[in-house]
């Protein structure tokens, strides 16, 4: 079932000591920041929707209509068949071989005049099709975690003094921004942002399954969740934004499962630290990833990966792409962005990344 979903919260919060005019503004640029965001999401979904519906009259054109809907037919018993095996190994408390139904699939193929190379040769193609696409609507990091941006366990070590050109934010801050994009055919999606403007903890869970794996499904997700500040300005330029902030969960989860024994699949997982400056001359937040996951193939199996320290504590640093002048309010957000692309043919997965940050300093100059 296609799921879509467009999702942009944002509070501003306290505005008692900015000037009227500058709130009004910031909202103003924050809704045209989604409207453009929205606008992008809304053609990555149509060439994906196209691309789909181009697969499906190949699939028909290269088999036929008869033995398309022969092998519709087969794929949903053999779904219904894998489901009743995997619940009497249930009650018997014994894992199910699936083994015996993948070469009873490919019988069956071979029975109806199909052969499995074929579907695998018209999947793959396709499957190229629909990474070329997500690809140029992925998030582009302006920089990459490497050691130095790790900074130890110890906070009050890196706690940065200010100078004349510099502002150190620290908690409480003042608001919160969470936006979803959500396009799937899987099955099943669980979306969770955390935030919590108090303390400037970030994150973000997304969860997706596909057990039902009788077609080409893509999936691809993005979805942000920041804490809010306010910054004056106290000179012309770039707005450099040193962030201290201590990681407290970075998880990376898949498990697979092959279907047909001639399947594919490709998931890829990342997350950033993500800052953006509201300004009418900023064109969008910049990013710092942090961490990735992928895999493609039709093996079964599973991992999980973490690559960043537990309740370690990394530095990075961030600019505005533009110049803002002197003695201007801005808000700026800062937080976690977490990201899920991929399809599935013929191969059930079940994915899930998960990243809480704690934004403890940003460290604001202008350059």
């Amino acid at each position: 079932m296609k799921d879509l979903l467009i999702s942009n919260q944002v509070n501003l919060g306290d505005a008692s000591l900015i000037d009227f005019k500058s709130f009004l503004q910031a909202e103003e640029v924050g809704k045209q920041y989604a409207e453009k965001e929205q606008q992008e999401f809304n053609t990555l979904t149509k060439e994906l929707s196209e691309i789909k519906s181009r697969y499906r009259n190949d699939l028909i054109q290269s088999l036929g209509s008869e033995n398309f809907e022969k092998l519709v037919k087969l794929k949903m018993n053999v779904i219904q068949e894998r489901k009743e095996m995997v619940s009497a190994s249930f009650i018997k408390e014994k894992e199910p071989d699936l083994s015996q139904l993948q070469t009873k699939k490919l019988q069956q193929l071979e029975s109806i005049d199909i052969a499995s190379s074929t579907l695998e040769k018209i999947g793959k193609n396709y499957g190229e099709k629909y990474l070329e696409i997500m690809k140029r609507y992925q998030t582009k990091p302006d920089s990459v975690l490497s050691q130095d941006n790790y900074q130890g366990t110890d906070q009050h070590k890196m706690m940065q003094k200010s100078n004349h050109n510099c502002t150190a934010h620290t908690p409480s801050y003042s608001g919160w921004q969470h936006g979803r994009y959500v396009d799937s055919d899987f099955g099943y999606e669980d979306l969770d942002h955390y935030t919590n403007s108090t303390t400037g903890f970030t994150g973000n869970k997304i969860y997706a399954k596909e057990t039902n794996a009788d077609d080409f499904d893509p999936i691809w997700i993005r979805m942000d969740s920041q804490i809010v500040f306010w910054h004056r300005t106290n000179g012309n330029g770039l707005l450099k934004l040193d962030i201290l902030f201590q990681n407290i969960d970075a998880e990376h989860y898949l498990s697979r499962r092959d279907e047909w024994g001639r399947s594919n699949a490709y998931i890829f997982q990342d997350n950033f630290l993500m800052a953006h400056v509201i300004h009418p001359d900023v064109t969008g937040p910049a990013t710092h990833r942090l961490s990735y996951q992928w895999w493609d193939g039709d093996s079964n199996g599973s991992w999980t990966k973490e690559y960043l320290v537990n309740n370690g504590y990394y530095r990075v640093t961030l600019y505005s792409n533009a110049p803002i002048p002197a003695n201007t309010w801005v808000p700026i957000r800062v937080g976690t962005r977490s990201g899920l692309r991929g399809y599935t043919d013929d191969v059930s997965v079940w994915t899930s990344s998960t990243f809480k940050h704690i934004i403890k300093e940003v460290n604001v100059c202008t350059v």
